[in-house]
């Protein structure tokens, strides 16, 4: 793939907290992103089957299916274009990690 300005590039980010995901909407627009937003994996998976996008950034605990969940089922789904990464983490409030990683 081609080297992809700022003002090009197209970021899903997928978490149930909307005020999260205003945040990082706003911040992300902010530094020239074009972003979409998701409030759940299932809507994101019905996004990403409509659109492409270089970046999908993912809450990793949702209701009905995880960030990692949904990330191992864009990779099943073989949609268009999706890079992964093998170590995926998350730094909660009192600052521990999650990592996942291995199966994706």
């Amino acid at each position: 793939m081609g080297k992809t300005t700022k003002s090009k590039l197209s970021i899903l980010v997928v978490d149930d907290d909307e005020n999260i995901l205003l945040v990082l909407r706003q911040s992300l627009e902010k530094e020239g992103y074009h972003v979409s937003t998701a409030k759940s994996a299932e809507e994101a998976l019905n996004t990403l089957q409509r659109s492409f996008f270089h970046v999908v950034i993912t809450d990793i605990m949702m209701g009905e299916m995880s960030g990692v969940e949904l990330l191992m089922e864009i990779k099943k789904n073989e949609l268009p274009d999706a890079d992964f990464c093998n170590d995926i983490t998350q730094y909660s409030a009192s600052g521990h990690s999650m990592h996942a990683g291995g199966g994706i």
